[in-house]
């Protein structure tokens, strides 16, 4: 039983080896096919949100073909409005931004205005020359915001080419979300039948992890991203597509991306007046501290299942090993890895529960008694 035991570790280490040597003989051959892999990635993204959509649609009598239908042509109509209403807004404030960059800049109010408006409003006016230096500021938005918007610009005007790649992935992830539980078939059906339970509960697992991170991510950006459009417009600011874009886009970072969002509208309003800038953080901090105490709290722990110390594990060893993309994917990734332990582990303590009651019946003693005995502190004797 011993050397059984002895072997079974030795071929666990064995493929762990191999495995690690595969994924380097790998490496290269996904940087050659990588943007192939990306837009097949981010179609597989897109089918994964949208298949409980498909998937209620069913419960309603529905079926799977007209509903996945039903939801891309809604898909596509809502795009089409998206580009055709805020896309040239887009494009406009984007030039406006680069052109009135250096006018923007020399409005940020001094550090005695700053003070002067502090002490209207009852506040300490402490030395701000630690926190706050617009020469120093102006610098730095000048040498990083300009090769910024004109790249984001580029991007934009370069219209043809991003329809074609969102069609593209549009098209795979269309295919994808029809025949998805087909795929997932034919990869049972070829799995050895012992092994059928853990990839059906790997599934599970992934389906659980990214799809409540992904959904979660996405609710929260959007949300937040009208908010800022709303408050923007109604303080009647300039660069409010841009800024409520942005904002949007750093909310999908996960743990930094609520802090960084607050930067587009308040340097925009810096750029007004400071009664504009303190509205803006008014009304910006309390939905921005809802969101970081209650709202991401919830998706990290009930849809993905991690601890807080394992987010910002998942976050650095997601970054050091992708990128950005890896930091964004570095939790649903951690939260699989952690479910799967979990689950594996649990299997692990029933099979040697069952082992220790089978020893237990070979040897004539009961198997309570053992599993008692087991558990029973010792006493010293």
């Amino acid at each position: 039983m011993d050397d059984l035991r002895w072997l079974s570790r030795l071929a666990a280490v064995l493929t762990i080896a191999v495995s690690v040597w595969l994924v380097e003989q790998l490496v290269p051959l996904v940087q050659m096919f990588g943007d192939i892999l990306l837009l097949f990635f981010l179609a597989w993204l897109i089918a994964f949100i949208l298949d409980p959509i498909a998937t209620a649609m069913e419960r309603w009598r529905v079926r799977r073909a007209l509903a996945v239908l039903s939801i891309y042509v809604a898909l596509l109509v809502g795009l089409a409005l998206i580009g055709l209403i805020i896309g040239p807004l887009v494009i406009v404030q984007l030039g406006q931004l680069a052109q009135g960059l250096p006018q923007l800049v020399s409005s940020l109010p001094t550090q005695q205005e700053l003070t002067h408006f502090l002490a209207g409003l009852g506040l300490p006016t402490t030395d701000l020359s630690s926190v706050y230096q617009p020469n120093m500021l102006a610098q730095q938005l000048q040498s990083a915001a300009g090769p910024l918007v004109q790249g984001a610009l580029a991007v934009a005007t370069s219209a043809l080419t991003t329809v074609v790649n969102l069609l593209l992935v549009l098209i795979i992830s269309f295919y994808m979300l029809l025949d998805g539980r087909r795929i997932v078939w034919n990869i049972l059906r070829v799995t050895p039948a012992q092994r059928r339970g853990e990839v059906i509960l790997f599934l599970s697992q992934l389906s659980s992890s990214f799809g409540g991170f992904l959904r979660g991510q996405v609710i929260q950006a959007v949300l937040f991203g009208l908010y800022v459009a709303a408050i923007m417009a109604a303080l009647r600011l300039s660069f409010v597509a841009v800024a409520a874009l942005a904002c949007a886009i750093l909310m999908l970072i996960p743990i930094i991306g609520p802090v960084l969002s607050l930067i587009p509208p308040v340097l925009a309003a810096l750029g007004e007046s400071t009664t504009a800038t303190v509205t803006i953080l008014a009304l910006l901090i309390p939905v921005h501290f809802m969101i970081i105490n209650f709202v991401t709290p919830r998706i990290m722990g009930s849809q993905v299942g991690v601890s807080p110390l394992l987010v910002f594990l998942a976050i650095l060893a997601g970054l050091r090993i992708a990128g950005p993309l890896g930091a964004f994917f570095g939790i649903p990734v951690m939260g699989v890895i952690v479910g799967m332990a979990t689950i594996l582990y649990n299997r692990w303590r029933a099979g040697e529960e069952l082992r220790k009651r089978h020893q237990a019946r070979e040897s004539g003693v009961a198997p309570d008694a053992v599993h008692a005995g087991a558990d029973r502190p010792d006493d010293g004797t």
